[in-house]
């Protein structure tokens, strides 16, 4: 229940609903509880963040947002009326959150139209990539992978090139004492990593390729069958530009942090001081809520997600299975 009433609080603060103070300023009210007031300005911000909402629904949706914020306003009283507002815990996490939406309301004021691509963009990225669009299909693969010794691997891949079937491989692993594991899948072009996929878009069915891993194992692919399904440029658009917006903030976010360090006079003070020097480039993932985040590495880090949302898909089906 404490964690409920410091969300609510917070929230009470950063979204400038909780008493007549608060309002002050509105020239409209949506409700009034007790004596505290929730403006048409908040719930309009909140009916925004649903995005659209056909028209005949539209009222239930008002309707249920407003008691959401009368209840929530109904917590945020009572939290204030037990002084919570004063309590450490739910200072330290208002400014928190008051520090994340004000790195972040910078990021995106700054730095969001930059990020925006142009047609000439959109149509290039289109045209690049063929096998996510215009060519794009549905594959089902077979797959066996190993974790093959180095002093092995041209023989592994010897063997692989004289292969007609992919169940051929088993004897071959099996006698080098190699552990493997099988699998078939379905995967549409865009669930695929794009190094591999350019490959695969090439191989016609029932062929087999060897495929290194990133995290350093082997793979026997074979497309056991493909489906055409490509998407028109108009239906990838608004995927593509999505996808720009989000690497060139990524790009962006990190130089302004390089450019704002450079002209800044950082000091680490106390016990900190010993911290100044230490390399953490290949340390965890960790930033302080909202602090400007690196860009995290994609599955696929050159497919706009859901760059085939127009197209009928087939869902993917991963079925761990032998194939032989």
């Amino acid at each position: 229940m404490k964690a409920l009433v410091l969300g609510v609080c917070a929230c009470a603060v950063l979204a400038a609903c909780g008493n007549g103070s608060s309002t002050k300023g509105a020239t409209q009210l949506a409700a009034k509880v007790n004596n505290s007031e929730i403006s048409v300005h908040l719930l309009n911000a909140q009916l925004a963040r649903l995005g659209a909402v056909p028209e005949d629904q539209r009222p239930v949706a008002t309707k249920k947002l407003l008691d959401n914020l009368i209840d929530q306003q109904l917590f945020i009283d009572q939290a204030i009326e037990k002084k919570l507002d004063r309590d450490p815990e739910v200072l330290s996490a208002i400014e928190n959150a008051r520090r994340q939406i004000l790195a972040q309301a910078y990021a995106q004021k700054t730095l969001g139209a930059k990020a925006q691509p142009s047609e000439e963009d959109v149509k290039k990225y289109y045209a690049d990539n063929a096998p996510l669009f215009a060519e794009r299909k549905i594959y089902r693969l077979r797959e066996v992978s190993a974790r093959v010794p180095a002093d092995q691997m041209e023989g592994f891949k010897a063997m692989a090139g004289k292969l007609k079937s992919l169940s051929e491989a088993a004897p071959w692993l099996r006698e080098h004492k190699i552990e493997f594991a099988a699998n078939e899948a379905v995967r549409p072009a865009e669930r695929l990593p794009m190094n591999s996929l350019k490959r695969l878009a090439r191989m016609k069915d029932g062929e087999i390729g060897v495929f290194e891993n990133d995290n350093g194992s082997v793979s026997l692919l074979q497309v056991a069958a493909t489906q055409s399904a490509p998407v028109a440029e108009k239906d990838a658009t608004a995927s593509i530009e999505q996808y720009f917006m989000s690497t060139r903030r990524d790009q962006l976010t990190r130089d302004e942090v390089q450019r704002l360090r450079t002209a800044a006079k950082i000091e680490y003070l106390g016990d900190y001081a010993k911290l100044a020097q230490l390399d953490t480039a290949n340390a965890p993932h960790a930033t302080a809520a909202g602090a400007p985040a690196p860009a995290e590495p994609a599955d696929h880090p050159e497919a706009p997600a859901g760059a085939a949302a127009h197209a009928s898909v087939p869902a993917a089906a991963a079925i761990d299975s032998r194939i032989w």
